[in-house]
């Protein structure tokens, strides 16, 4: 399913550009609807390090080219996604570096509601909703990505989770 979301991204990333941002909202949500991957394979005991790092890079790799080209756009402002990039890069590096020691950390509801907040944030702003509304969703999910990510660090977690 991951793979299916990362072939999206190059449909995705051309309705962007083009602007044709309603039918990008809706290639936008069906590589989203392919995001329950993750749970699959850890319910059925299908998990592996390979999946462990590529979920979490190809959901970035979304995030990353999608917000960018929404703030090319017009779309979305530049400091709450600046935030909200910079706390995903705060998140990656610490578990890319110690990829090794990198050990799956049960998702908690803060967690999946912080991806949840980038996630709809950059699906309003393709849709126009309001800038300012999805600006301050990638404020608060920035900020609870930090303290998350302290947290996690202070336990000596490396988390791409």
């Amino acid at each position: 399913m991951t793979t299916v979301r990362l072939a999206l991204l190059v449909p995705f990333s051309w309705l962007l550009a083009t602007g044709q941002f309603t039918a990008a909202a809706v290639t936008y949500a069906v590589a989203l609807a392919t995001d329950l991957d993750g749970w699959v394979a850890r319910r059925y005991g299908w998990t592996s390090r390979f999946g462990a790092v590529y979920d979490p890079v190809v959901d970035g790799l979304f995030l990353i080219v999608g917000s960018v080209l929404l703030l090319a756009a017009q779309r979305l402002a530049i400091v709450p996604l600046a935030l909200y990039l910079v706390s995903v890069l705060f998140r990656l590096i610490p578990s890319l570096v110690h990829l090794r020691r990198t050990r799956a950390v049960q998702s908690t509801f803060l967690s999946k509601a912080t991806a949840l907040s980038g996630y709809v944030a950059v699906l309003l702003a393709a849709l126009g909703v309001s800038r300012l509304l999805s600006g301050a969703m990638l404020v608060v999910a920035g900020v609870v990505n930090i303290v998350l990510t302290v947290r996690w660090l202070r336990q000596g977690r490396f988390v791409l989770a």
